[in-house]
């Protein structure tokens, strides 16, 4: 039987929080963690609460640092909009993946490495944001902020390379939803429906805006909306859990669609390892704040939404477009109807349209109904989506623009005799060999280190004299060196040398010293007609 919330933070009242104010001070990593007052509960609790904005944002600052919670003002009365607030909540949290190890700001995720003890700057206030701060070991740092904005929070991570090479990072956002009173809540996936089971979005299939939560599905009065689109960083992959599973995860989890959420829900947005250069920054943003019902409070039957195959709605002449027509009954007893949907140029001349029976939705269900519009090849611009909701008459509609845009399309491949092409790529193969097996593949660059002195080597064991030769060598920025040999240039990281000819069986050689550092980077040779590196 899985430990409900209220066992685990009994447990973590009664173990953790009294390790916290040890002598020792330790983390099971062995790393010293700076010691905190534990005067009262509040004493861990940093946050802000804006009445005029409606939000109110609580961040732990003892253990699982940065860990949050986040609630909304509905009718004049503070709610829940993630699971345990007022308080902050190790359930909600970040991960960042760094060369394919997986760091956590909560101790409840297994095979991670906990970053209480990498904690650079401890959450504080400025304005409306909270802004916390870890440096990794690999040299990355760490920024999470949260803001505060008009009824919804910014929760902001950026990532710094301060590695002097580069490194793979990645962040995931794993959010415990609550709403109200509802642990469970339901989800609404904008084309999919409102979602009861654990389900997986990516690729083709994540091409929503937005998402929602309720505090349930029969006349919702708490109702929260995760926002994707806009300057905000679109994730790569969107998980809908059940939290009492995905909280032991890091990174990957695995989806059961017979596992139900309405007992305890979560969102898990992931934004993929990239890498990230010297100095170079990555930032990774969403929303997640208050929200308004997919249906207006006097409709109990009508068109929630109008999605698109595309996130972008950018097509290419030629290109068959989908269109999801959303039908959602928010009342108490079921019903049907008719979806027409009609698409208009520039001139409003109708240049496609369809109908389509909704079939009978149940009460607090959301049905897709689905188009296919083959864009005709010679047609272009932006085009007006009608989708019309009949009974007997017009009860709802919904409009969107799309774009047909020749500049989407993908160049096609010409007719080409493949035999033909096959004879000619050896061929040109054969005389790139020759070419390599008389210059480059004669040509060797070895660099050594000895002590302080370095000297990189070329030598040309051609058969044929090559010109245009240069030495290239980066020096690290905080390396303190001297060079030996003459007419080299130092601009900035790199040292140059111009050789210019080298005859067959001559060799040329860049030397210097240099303290302060161990691991040198390779150094290469160029010349006309090829480049090579030392090992």
């Amino acid at each position: 039987m899985m430990p409900t919330k209220k066992i685990i933070f009994a447990i973590l009242l009664v173990f953790v929080i009294p390790n916290a104010i040890s002598a020792d001070n330790m983390n099971l990593q062995g790393k010293f963690i700076a010691p905190t007052p534990l005067v009262s509960d509040n004493s861990c609790t940093l946050g802000i609460k804006d009445e005029g904005k409606g939000m109110h944002i609580v961040v732990e600052t003892c253990r699982n640092i940065g860990t949050f919670s986040i609630g909304g003002l509905y009718n004049g009365e503070w709610e829940k909009l993630t699971y345990f607030y007022p308080s902050p909540w190790q359930g909600t949290f970040i991960s960042v993946k760094v060369n394919n190890t997986v760091y956590s700001n909560s101790l409840n995720p297994d095979e991670k490495i906990q970053m209480d003890p990498y904690i650079s700057e401890y959450p504080s206030v400025s304005g409306n944001k909270i802004s916390t701060k870890w440096m990794l070991p690999e040299k990355i740092l760490v920024e999470q902020i949260l803001e505060i904005t008009e009824n919804s929070v910014l929760i902001h991570v950026k990532t710094t390379n301060e590695n002097p090479g580069v490194v793979n990072v990645g962040v995931r956002f794993h959010i415990d939803t609550m709403l109200g009173d509802n642990d469970g809540a339901p989800i609404y996936i904008p084309g999919d429906g409102l979602k009861t089971m654990e389900t997986g979005y990516s690729g083709s299939s994540l091409n929503f805006k937005y998402w929602k939560a309720y505090n349930r599905q029969d006349d919702p009065t708490i109702i929260a909306t995760g926002i994707l689109d806009g300057k905000r960083t679109y994730p790569d992959e969107i998980i809908i859990a059940n939290w009492k599973k995905s909280m032991h995860s890091s990174w990957d989890y695995e989806i059961n669609p017979d596992v139900l959420i309405t007992g305890d829900s979560a969102v898990i947005l992931y934004y993929d390892e990239k890498p990230l250069l010297p100095t170079s920054v990555m930032e990774i943003t969403t929303v997640y704040g208050i929200g308004s019902p997919i249906l207006p409070a006097l409709i109990s039957f009508g068109i929630a939404d109008i999605v698109t195959d595309k996130i972008t709605g950018l097509y290419c002449p030629g290109e068959v477009a989908e269109f999801g027509v959303d039908i959602a009954n928010t009342g108490k007893s079921p019903d049907s109807g008719l979806v027409r949907i009609r698409i208009e140029d520039s001139r409003n001349l109708v240049i496609y349209s369809n109908k389509k029976e909704t079939g009978i939705i149940n009460p607090d269900s959301v049905s897709s109904i689905k188009f296919r519009w083959a864009i005709p090849e010679n047609l272009s611009g932006s085009f007006i989506v009608d989708a019309q909701l009949f009974k007997d008459t017009p009860i709802d509609e919904k409009i969107l623009v799309v774009t047909a845009d020749p500049s989407q399309c993908i160049s096609e491949k010409k007719d080409i005799n493949l035999i033909f092409l096959g004879i000619l790529a050896v061929l040109i193969g054969l005389i790139l060999a020759m070419l390599l097996y008389s210059q480059m593949g004669g040509v060797e660059i070895k660099k050594t280190i000895e002590g302080n002195t370095v000297k990189v080597t070329v030598l040309n064991k051609g058969k044929k004299e090559i010109s245009s030769c240069i030495i290239e060598d980066k020096i690290p920025g905080s390396a303190e060196i001297h060079v030996r040999t003459m007419d080299v240039k130092r601009i900035g990281d790199k040292l140059t040398m111009e050789i210019g000819r080298l005859k067959h069986g001559e060799s040329a050689t860049l030397e210097y010293t240099i303290k302060g550092v161990n691991v040198l980077p390779r150094a290469k040779v160029g010349w006309a007609g090829g480049e090579k590196a030392s090992n």
